[in-house]
């Protein structure tokens, strides 16, 4: 998948259209979800080099690239930088933020980022709600599973 994304990002180069920031964006996500963070990486700064202006997508991409590895001052920044920028963050980063910052324990920057929520969102307590549900909502999924496939197949267990 990203070889193809690949392909088509460098076709786009190549025949001079005017690059802007999406395309670019597009490849830093799909490099993030294959895992390929250095590339990420190599892209945000190819994508720096021609002066292009980031956008909202583009500075999220790379606020989940420096949290996939553990990058948090460096998402932090970037999510400020977004902000100085004048670019107003979506719900998809404030939640990866909130997320990130909550596994990571940084309790600090999670009160600061929920702060940003009621300045940028339209309707920040639901969004908080949100976040939270389904941030429990995963985990109870996988309880819940564990746990019919514990009552239904108690000898596969019972190996553990």
């Amino acid at each position: 998948m990203v070889a193809l994304a690949e392909v088509v990002f460098s076709g786009l180069l190549k025949e001079g259209t005017e690059p802007d920031t999406r395309p670019y964006a597009e490849m830093i996500g799909a490099y993030l979800r294959a895992d390929m963070i250095e590339k990420a990486m190599q892209t945000y700064e190819k994508m720096k080099a021609p002066g292009i202006e980031l956008d909202t997508m583009a500075y999220a991409e790379m606020v989940g690239v420096y949290l996939r590895v553990d990058m948090i001052e460096k998402a932090t920044q970037m999510y400020e930088k977004m902000k100085a920028a004048g670019r107003t963050p979506n719900e998809f980063t404030l939640m990866i933020l909130i997320r990130n910052l909550e596994k990571a324990r940084e309790t600090d920057l999670v009160e600061f980022v929920k702060r940003d929520c009621v300045q940028y969102l339209d309707s920040p307590k639901k969004f908080l709600e949100d976040v939270n549900r389904k941030f429990v909502g995963i985990h109870s999924s996988i309880l819940i599973l564990a746990l019919c496939s514990l009552y239904a197949y108690p000898s596969a267990w019972a190996s553990l």
